[in-house]
């Protein structure tokens, strides 16, 4: 706008334009765009390249993942660029082969990511597997303590059970001496009853055999009487 504003153009004054795109993906250092002398021509290059740029400030040791997924992107990079430099004027040969040149120097750089993608990756996995590990044992102590928390709460129903079942017994004891003391009393009574009947008969016997000694005595006085009596006869005495 400034330019349109002065009537003049970037190559009235000789500025240039150069994209330069990291892709610590597949490169070790950033890549450098064609020459533009036209801002359409550079910002059209620019969001051609935008799908492939690393983001700055992420380091490639903390995003290996997307790092790794990057590497598949390579064929459809290296066509883009040829594309880029032949339309800018430069051979399709020599671009293709400074490409890959660069490629394969940068495959040392590309290796120890990868070790460093499989030393994270095997981390991650121990980390994993401890956590696995971790879990399960947890798993294992909280099914103890349930098992326990079961046995405890199965002893505390026994004992309940138990404490019951003595009460019953207890109750079934007091219950059966009760049973027993009104047997023993009910027995008691009736021997009781027994020997004082018993009783009551042997006073009526004797109050009987009381009466007949009387009656007799009684007898044997008016006998007496009569045979004694002053009017006698001898027909009385041999009556």
């Amino acid at each position: 706008s400034v330019l349109l504003e002065y009537n003049t153009s970037m190559e009235d004054i000789g500025l240039t334009i150069r994209i330069s795109i990291r892709v610590a993906w597949c490169l070790s250092v950033p890549f450098q765009s064609p020459v533009y002398h036209s801002a359409d021509h550079a910002l059209l290059t620019w969001r051609r390249l935008e799908p492939f740029r690393w983001r700055r400030g992420r380091r490639v040791d903390y995003a290996l993942g997307t790092w790794y997924n990057h590497q598949l992107s390579w064929p459809e990079f290296r066509k883009t660029l040829i594309h880029i430099f032949v339309e800018a004027g430069h051979a399709h040969e020599p671009t293709a082969a400074r490409l890959d040149n660069l490629y394969e120097q940068a495959q040392p750089y590309r290796e120890r990511r990868v070790t460093l993608w499989n030393q994270h990756a095997m981390a991650a996995e121990e980390r994993r597997q401890r956590r696995l590990a971790l879990l399960e044992v947890q798993h294992l102590e909280r099914k103890a303590r349930l098992a326990m928390a079961y046995e405890e709460k199965l002893g505390r129903k026994w004992d309940k059970w138990l404490r019951r079942e003595e009460r019953i017994v207890l109750r079934l004891g007091r219950l059966l001496k009760q049973w027993q003391g009104t047997a023993e009393r009910q027995e008691l009574k009736k021997q009781r009853e027994k020997e004082a009947e018993a009783e009551r008969a042997a006073r009526r016997e004797q109050a009987r055999l009381q009466a007949e000694e009387r009656q007799e005595r009684l007898e044997r006085l008016r006998r007496w009487k009569w045979m004694n009596r002053r009017d006698i006869t001898m027909a009385d005495l041999l009556g």
